[in-house]
């Protein structure tokens, strides 16, 4: 195997741009899922359970990150957490997987939490539809905290299909069999 490509997300873009993406696509999802719903569900909406509310906003990237390690659960003896704090304020959990994954499999942790708390939370929504509002912006939110997973997988996307994913203290290496180039 040798390395097709090292992948670092935050040197290829820039934490500034990421961020300022992050911002937009939540504005982006919170006015066009609060829209669409408010289409279908006329009534007023209620602001009971506000505290639920703002549980499920600070747990929502600590469910993120579980979501993730759920779908490493039989690599878990190789992932190690490790918290960082960013900008001397912001917590941030890393889980570092010290085992070569294929490619398909890392898109799909990559991908996991979006599928499965969006789906919930829009769910959640079409079920209790008196709650709308709460859940535009649980769904934007999460949106937001995915922007990095999906720069990722739009970068992985374009690797070849024999693709092994190695985590490094660079970044992600892209290695592929020697015959690939």
């Amino acid at each position: 195997m040798h390395c097709w490509k090292i992948l670092n997300i935050y040197k290829q873009y820039g934490l500034t741009r990421i961020l300022l993406w992050a911002v937009i696509v939540f504005i982006l999802t919170l006015c066009s899922s609060y829209l669409l719903f408010t289409f279908y569900y006329t009534k007023p909406f209620t602001d009971d359970y506000l505290w639920l509310f703002a549980l499920l906003f600070i747990m929502m990237y600590p469910i993120h990150k579980g979501v993730h390690y759920l779908t490493l659960f039989d690599y878990r003896k190789d992932v190690n957490a490790q918290w960082e704090v960013i900008y001397d304020w912001l917590p941030t959990l890393h889980l570092r997987i010290t085992e070569i994954l294929p490619k398909n499999r890392y898109i799909i942790t990559r991908l996991a939490p979006f599928i499965v708390i969006n789906s919930s939370i829009i769910l959640g929504m079409l079920v209790l539809p008196r709650f709308i509002h709460y859940g535009a912006i649980l769904l934007a939110y999460h949106t937001a905290i995915c922007v990095i997973d999906l720069l990722y997988v739009k970068n992985l996307m374009r690797s070849p299909k024999e693709s092994q994913i190695e985590e490094t203290k660079r970044g992600f290496e892209i290695l592929v069999p020697p015959n690939v180039r």
